[in-house]
């Protein structure tokens, strides 16, 4: 039998329990000495995580005086440390890994034992053997948070809870990491820290989040927060979609002032308040929102403070507003001079444009502004290749210019670098783009200067397509002009019209729409007509074959309003019936399909619609109740019907009720009856002013 001195054990650091002989650790003894090992000295590298799917063990032994081990593995229920039986029968060196199959084994909680043993060959007690859990679970879920939006008062004082749900009950306990984003104060707002963890107990489906909401009487404003899901500590567990929740804490210490005016172009929007302040949010790369050089203020600022506004025109990277003191101002970027600062710098803050000068209304398009004085004397600048300034030049111009300065001008429009502007007399004069004749000029030649279309005719109504112009006269006669390669202008040819061209005769319009190809109208007895590219079914008339003149569509039925895009159209009739036909690969005729349709076909069958808007293969609708459905196109939520797919049914946002919609490239926001503004959809700039740059796939409250 091996003795040990003072010595030895001082040495090996080990207290002498009991002793075998072995003439080598690594001729596999029949018996080791036993000793109690400090248990830091043996360490043990690459062991699984608390949950792993592996199928195989590699696991590294090392630790001081440590030169060789033993192990065994198994299910936890069954095996236990410090039970001899079932280790391993010789040593293996600490320069060996543990290596071992593991997908034999069902998905269970399993063990690893490791006994140490030094270079004489005496083995730790077994009582002391490095011991490592984990779990084998090979079945993927997901966990979702199923609160999207909660608005509360500040008088809502009680334990609010959030649920975080799994799709599968684990037989471990799973972690959820989360973060709070938004304008809302730990501990003043509510006592949800700004990150945290919660967690899903072990066979449990859901977990739980508590929080309070505070009464903040110091500070009189709204906030919001939304919570993030991050990660969780097991792989196999991952984040859904659905993994932000939205919540609003309405101030109630002071009246609130509503929103009266919505703008944006998809990326940048503003909202005109009822108490005439202006706060706009999202993409600002160019200084457009109009507060600072933040990139993309994820939240609501206010633009301008102290000045009251009582118009807002969001255009590409620029924006224009006018004061109730028709003073006009504008911001954003200015590589062509749109701004009319005379510079071509951006500016970040609203700046007055012409001073001195009183403005009644502004459009931007693209990098051109237009605007008429309250006189009615219309201005424009900025970019100007094609002449659509009317300035009698090609060269941009960084000042408003005024424009036939001697005419009173009612109302401008521009689109594709062709502008159209009517005088209060009705004179319809256009200038600008012109190689395929939309001027109606009887020329293809671009125009620098406003010229009266059509002679002595005078127009009530003006509708800019892409290279396609159609006007009302004031004796409700229609006319188009332009390229009319598929029929779309619709005097029964496919030549391009340079001229005003009168469009189905003695008939009277009271409406007309053209967009990509195809044109629409509704006559004064609420007939309505189309005509022009067919090729997805978009006239209406039960073929795909393209018309050159209007037809009668859906006979017998009357029409109050319509919506077209390129390849689907929807439309009202006067008894309320929304009616869709056309294009419906992502389902924009909202009929529970993705089937093109050739002649109008009933949507959401004894529901009464009052509007319809269409934009990018999305549409939403406001029903006569004041609900709002939306459909189509779903990549981002934009459809607000809390999915991401398609949406091929009408399918209502929340349960408030609507009075006016605006978006655009997948971002949409909405005004309630009581004034309140929801948005939802893509947030990558900012859209969705909650604080964060997340997708919402229901409306949220935005506290402008």
């Amino acid at each position: 039998m091996k003795q040990f001195t003072q010595k030895n054990r001082l040495t090996s650091n080990f207290i002498l329990v009991a002793a075998a002989s072995c003439l080598s650790m690594f001729s596999g003894c029949s018996r080791l000495s036993e000793v109690s090992f400090p248990k830091y000295e043996l360490t043990l590298v690459n062991t699984p995580s608390k949950v792993s799917s592996n199928t195989t063990l590699n696991v590294s032994v090392q630790g001081t005086a440590v030169y060789a081990y033993r192990y065994k593995i198994g299910p936890a229920a069954a095996t236990s440390c410090s039970d001899r039986n079932g280790y391993s029968n010789s040593t293996t060196s600490t320069s060996s890994p543990i290596s071992d199959d593991l997908s034999a084994y069902p998905d269970q909680k399993m063990v690893l034992c490791v006994l140490a043993v030094d270079s004489q060959g005496v083995q730790a007690l077994y009582q002391d053997a490095k011991v490592v859990d984990w779990y084998i679970d090979r079945v993927p879920s997901s966990v979702t948070s199923n609160e999207y939006e909660q608005a509360f008062s500040e008088s809502d004082t009680g334990t609010q809870t959030i649920t975080v749900k799994n799709t599968i009950a684990k037989p471990y306990p799973v972690n959820i990491s989360y973060k709070l984003t938004g304008n809302s104060t730990y501990m003043i707002d509510h006592n949800l820290p700004t990150s945290g963890v919660v967690t899903i107990p072990a066979n449990s489906l859901t977990g739980t989040i508590t929080f309070q909401i505070l009464h903040n009487s110091a500070v009189s404003k709204s906030s919001n927060f939304v919570l993030s899901l991050l990660a969780s500590d097991a792989s196999v567990v991952t984040i859904d979609n659905e993994y932000n929740s939205s919540f609003f804490i309405k101030d109630v210490d002071v009246v609130k002032p509503t929103v009266s005016q919505l703008a944006t172009d998809g990326y940048t929007i503003c909202a005109i308040l009822s108490d005439g302040s202006l706060r706009c949010w999202g993409r600002n790369d160019y200084g457009q929102v109009g507060a600072g050089a933040s990139k993309f203020p994820s939240t609501a600022v206010t633009v301008d403070p102290g000045v009251a506004y009582s118009k807002v025109s969001v255009g590409s990277y620029s924006t224009c507003g006018i004061t109730t003191a028709n003073v006009l101002k504008c911001w954003g970027k200015n590589t062509n001079g749109q701004l009319g600062l005379g510079n071509v710098a951006d500016t970040l803050v609203p700046t007055i444009v012409d001073a001195g000068v009183q403005y009644a209304s502004v459009v931007t398009h693209n990098s051109t502004t237009c605007a008429i004085t309250i006189a009615g004397l219309l201005k424009c600048w900025g970019y100007n290749a094609s002449g659509s300034i009317g300035d009698n030049t090609i060269v941009d111009k960084n000042l408003p210019v005024p424009i036939d300065s001697v005419t009173v001008y009612a109302e401008v429009a521009m689109h594709s670098g062709t502008t159209c502007a009517r005088t209060t007399a009705n004179v319809l004069k256009c200038w600008g783009a012109n190689a395929k004749g939309q001027v109606g000029n009887n020329s293809t030649s671009n125009r620098t200067t406003p010229i009266a279309i059509d002679g002595a005719v005078l127009y009530s109504k003006i509708a800019l397509g892409n290279t396609t112009t159609c006007g009302i006269t004031t004796t409700n006669f229609l006319k188009c002009w332009g390229v009319n390669s598929a029929g779309q202008v619709g005097d029964g040819t496919t030549t391009k019209k340079l001229v005003p061209t009168t469009i189905d005769g003695t008939a009277n319009y009271a409406q007309v729409k053209t967009n990509s190809g195809s044109t629409c109208g509704i006559t004064s007895t609420s007939i309505l007509k189309c005509w022009g590219a067919n090729d997805n079914y978009q006239v209406g008339d039960n073929t795909n074959t393209n018309r050159t003149a209007p037809i009668v569509i859906d006979s017998g039925t009357l029409y109050s309003s319509m919506t077209i895009q390129s390849g689907a159209k929807c439309a009202i009739t006067t008894s309320n019936d929304l009616k869709c036909w056309g294009y419906n690969t992502n389902g924009e005729l909202a009929d529970g399909t993705y089937t093109r349709r050739a002649t109008p076909t009933l949507i959401d069958s004894g529901v009464s619609y009052n509007f319809v808007i269409s934009n990018n293969s999305i549409s939403c609708a406001i029903t006569s109740s004041g609900d709002a459905k939306c459909w189509g196109v779903n990549n981002y939520g934009t459809t607000g019907d809390g999915s991401i797919g398609s949406t091929v049914n009408p399918t209502a946002i929340d349960a408030d009720t609507y009075i006016q919609f605006s978006g655009g490239n997948g971002a949409e926001c909405a005004i309630t009856t009581s004034n309140v503004l929801k948005c939802w959809g893509i947030a990558g700039s900012g859209q969705q002013g909650d604080g964060t740059f997340v997708q919402k796939i229901a409306p949220h409250v935005v506290d402008p």
